[in-house]
């Protein structure tokens, strides 16, 4: 069974669009396509998909000249790519390359694999699709129309309050809070349990599980809370407005797929500078806030908009240093009211343990005539 030719470029189509590329009909003369293929009724006929390359047609691919600010300031229509600055003419060398290559692959799929080819469904398309942006680098999302409509429903019943104040659990032995969103009111709150903290714990827990926020700023701020300034080694901000190593305690950061934006930020200034460890799963992949692009086909591309700080910052998700089921998350009130119990939150449960067991050991490394 073969593919209609009128399938195959409404897919490649598809397929350009979301990486900003147009198709057009008339293929070039290569070896490959200047051959004539049998139509249904007996007659020949040419298939066509590209344009020529004179010089002529090459006028008809459409170069996107929108403003950016990777743009050079003078003038000149150039981007950036893998740190090499490409003018005009090479963007479009490497977009036409880019279309006569999966043209033919699929032109290939197409002549020599029928059950591959009748295959093309709309479930591989919209995957061929995802895989294609997301290889683009730099958390690039390509997100089709229903699909974001769901997340966007998901994300505004996100948690009302950014922060739930510090709390202690476990008997006295372990301080606990919770953060569902990074922004002002998170970063004062921090600083005020701080500053209220009486007595001293054996750790700190810290639930980034479903926490998000897009203030990356923020939450920079918040992990200089616990990294003090030797731990810095004098290479990153000592001039943030903030106390350093507010809570000189062991943390233990839980997360899961849910943990995303800031809050993948926080979590990784937190392990880069040794003073914590992450346990649960791991994170969203979604460090930084994305400015959503319409495509022609009513789908969208997401592309991170990255803080200049942060340019070094690992784009994908944040695997935890303990594997561990994330759920269930037992409720800020019952934890608060001191009546959970392990199976309540076995991840909670965990990292009390693990707390204690670090305890222990630093005891005795202190202390090491006591039996």
């Amino acid at each position: 069974m073969r593919v209609s030719s009128h399938i195959k470029i409404v897919f490649l189509s598809t397929v350009f669009a979301a990486a900003g590329l147009t198709l057009f009909a008339d293929p070039p003369a290569s070896a490959e396509t200047r051959g004539k293929h049998p139509a249904a009724d007996g007659t020949k006929k040419t298939t066509k998909v590209f344009p020529p390359t004179s010089a002529s047609s090459e006028k008809r691919l459409k170069v996107d000249t929108t403003p950016s600010p990777q743009r050079t300031g003078d003038g000149a229509r150039r981007t950036v790519l893998d740190g090499k600055k490409l003018d005009s003419e090479t963007r479009l060398g490497f977009r036409k390359d880019l279309l006569l290559r999966i043209n033919e692959i699929i032109m290939k799929v197409e002549r020599n694999s029928a059950v591959l080819a009748s295959e093309l469904s709309d479930d591989l398309k919209i995957s061929l699709l995802k895989r294609f942006a997301s290889e683009l680098g730099d958390g690039v999302e390509y997100i089709p129309a229903l699909e974001f409509k769901q997340s966007k429903k998901k994300s505004m019943a996100k948690h009302s309050s950014s922060y739930r104040r510090a709390i202690i659990i476990n008997s006295g032995k372990v301080l606990y809070l919770r953060i569902n969103r990074f922004d002002e009111k998170t970063l004062k709150g921090l600083l005020e349990d701080n500053a209220n903290l009486a007595e001293r714990p054996l750790g700190l827990i810290i639930d980034l599980r479903s926490a998000g926020g897009s203030n990356c700023l923020i939450a920079d701020k918040a992990a200089a809370l616990f990294i003090s300034s030797s731990e810095k080694k004098g290479k990153r901000n000592a001039s943030s407005g903030v106390k350093k190593n507010a809570f000189g305690l062991p943390v233990i950061m839980l997360m899961d797929g849910d943990t995303s934006g800031a809050a993948e930020v926080f979590a990784a200034l937190i392990v880069k500078a040794g003073r914590g460890v992450c346990l649960g799963e791991a994170s969203a992949g979604r460090p930084f806030a994305k400015q959503r692009f319409s495509l022609a086909n009513g789908d969208y591309l997401l592309i991170p908009q990255v803080p200049g700080k942060f340019k070094q910052f690992s784009r994908s998700g944040l695997k935890p240093d303990i594997q561990f089921p994330a759920k269930p998350q037992i409720s800020y009130e019952k934890l608060k009211s001191g009546g959970e119990n392990k199976s309540d939150d076995k991840c909670v449960a965990r990292a009390v343990d693990l707390l204690i067991c670090l305890n222990a050991i630093s005891t005795r490394k202190r202390n090491p005539e006591k039996e």
